[in-house]
């Protein structure tokens, strides 16, 4: 009988993978990559009581990416533990189970499903997400608020059920955190829920042809405003992420990439009304830096709407960077409902990327948003 609750996920960071599932009991896991096993482990123990609540047990070893591309597959390994002791722990025997993978290629069009804001829902965003293109993307981006709060470590379970289901361990997935995110007693200990780069939320990434950075704009309102009560330092946060920028702008595996994304829950080229008005200057500056590094495509959520925008649109107030792609669009309340993007990308040697937008929500329903170039904007 298998210890999986979920398909487990793909999640990259870097130019690392990072395989995670949810369990039904507790147990330690390996992730078998071309006859190596990569163990989930700390410091050489290996884990096996990272709990999500109600018996739910969750796992994740990190896989070097070139190793991944090339064998196209991994086993997990799981061995239930009967008792953990100091001395003589009691366990079963080792179950195997087998799937397949397929990295990001450039040789068709990249399909990207950008999904944000589900709020702790899933079966609403994970009909959505295989409706985009009939089955699992080549990469979904799982762009903020996919739990409701942090204030339950049960609340990330949603992650791993909405990636497992939407891509079936067969795709490589991004986690980009929103400000939701940080509401709650288990935000503080994210790292421990949550794919991250050394405990950093804001990253670059490669996956085949598409390089991406991950921003992370904390929360959305000063941090001194009631509704945080004392619990927030963002600010502080944001300006050691501005440290980080122009060394990010400056790595191949972003400056190289044929695609270059930038993966924000929060469109930070958009000057909302107060209290959500802050960091004017420093989003203006991100934006500039951008701009000048010429990235192709904005992927956000956050607003709770669908759009596409070119530079100069009605959601740019400080100089957006490129073509913006907002998809966030949710009904919590019965009848539920739920839109994410749907993002294809031709990419064309001496020529911007070619772009088609689709806005697909839980019923199928599809809306063309945009089909042409993205090209980028330099400053």
């Amino acid at each position: 009988m298998s210890l999986l609750l979920e398909p487990p996920s793909v999640f990259v960071v870097r130019d690392e993978y990072w395989i995670c599932t949810l369990s039904g009991a507790e147990c330690t896991m390996g992730a078998e990559v071309g006859g190596r096993t990569h163990w989930d482990h700390s410091g050489g123990t290996l884990c096996s009581r990272r709990t999500l609540g109600d018996g739910v047990f969750l796992h994740m070893a990190r896989v070097p990416q070139a190793a991944l591309d090339t064998a196209r597959c991994y086993t997990l390994r799981l061995r239930r533990i009967v008792e953990r002791k100091p001395y003589f722990t009691e366990c079963g025997g080792e179950t195997a189970e087998t799937f397949g993978f397929c990295p990001v290629s450039g040789g068709r069009p990249v399909r990207i499903v950008n999904l944000a804001d589900a709020h702790s829902l899933v079966d609403e965003p994970v009909a959505a997400a295989r409706a985009c293109f009939g089955g699992a993307p080549d990469l979904l981006i799982l762009n903020g608020d996919i739990p409701d709060h942090s204030g339950d470590a049960a609340n990330f379970a949603s992650v791993y059920r909405i990636a497992g289901r939407v891509t079936g361990g067969a795709a490589p997935c991004v986690f980009a955190r929103g400000n939701h995110d940080m509401r709650g007693c288990s935000a503080e200990r994210l790292e421990a829920f949550v794919p991250s780069d050394g405990g950093r939320p804001y990253f670059v990434f490669r996956a085949g042809p598409v390089g991406g950075i991950v921003l992370d704009t904390a929360e959305d309102k000063p941090d001194d405003h009631p509704e945080y009560g004392h619990t927030i330092c963002a600010h502080a946060f944001r300006m050691e992420e501005d440290a980080f920028l122009d060394g990010a702008l400056a790595d191949p595996l972003f400056r190289d990439a044929a695609l270059k994304l930038v993966v924000s829950h929060k469109p930070l080229a958009h000057e909302q009304k107060p209290p959500f008005d802050i960091e004017k200057d420093l989003y203006r500056s991100w934006c500039a830096r951008l701009r000048a590094a010429g990235p192709h495509l904005l992927l956000t959520g956050h607003l709770h709407e669908c759009f596409v925008e070119k530079p100069g649109g009605a959601h740019d107030s400080y100089g957006q960077p490129c073509l913006h792609v907002c998809s966030s669009r949710l009904r919590r309340n019965p009848p539920r409902a739920f839109v994410c993007g749907a993002v294809a990308v031709r990419l064309r040697h001496g020529a911007a990327p070619s772009v088609t937008v689709r806005f697909v929500d839980h019923e199928g329903v599809s809306e063309l948003a945009y089909d042409g170039p993205a090209e980028p904007c330099h400053s």
